[in-house]
């Protein structure tokens, strides 16, 4: 991965309210406020490593180079996967200065296999870390379990 500094506006990124891991060539996605967690595998992981991005079709178009006989579904592919992730509120777009990143294009290509999971939704929204302030942990009162 090549990492460039520049300064320019309106980049797409991975949202401060989620945790992004990459596992055995999984993405696990969480987002903190809402405690819905997400799988990502496939060619879809190119797309998570190419953020923050500044174009999203100059970003496919550079994947479509590696690929010329798969345009069609690689373009379907990132364009479908894009759209999950901002409805998700996975990326956003910042109007501030970023770092921009080129990942580099996997060697095959397989479909974005995309999950949503909602089992762990209120296990994760009882976690203590949201109750922290810049004191610490709250202490509990007599009484409270």
């Amino acid at each position: 991965m090549r990492i460039f500094i520049i300064k320019i506006k309106n980049m797409y990124l991975i949202s401060k309210r989620v945790a992004v891991d990459l596992f055995e060539g999984e993405y696990i996605i969480a987002n903190l406020d809402t405690g819905l967690y997400y799988s990502l595998q496939g060619f879809g992981i190119f797309l998570i490593n190419s953020l923050p991005l500044m174009n999203l079709a100059d970003t496919i178009d550079r994947a479509i180079l590696a690929f010329g006989d798969l345009e069609s579904e690689i373009r379907d592919d990132l364009n479908s996967l894009w759209a999950e992730l901002v409805a998700e509120e996975i990326i956003f777009q910042n109007d501030s200065f970023c770092v921009a990143t080129v990942a580099e294009v996997p060697e095959k290509f397989e479909k974005s296999v995309f999950q949503r999971y909602a089992d762990m939704q209120d296990l994760l929204a009882l976690d203590p870390i949201h109750e922290v302030d810049e004191e610490g942990w709250k202490k509990k009162n007599e009484g409270e379990s």
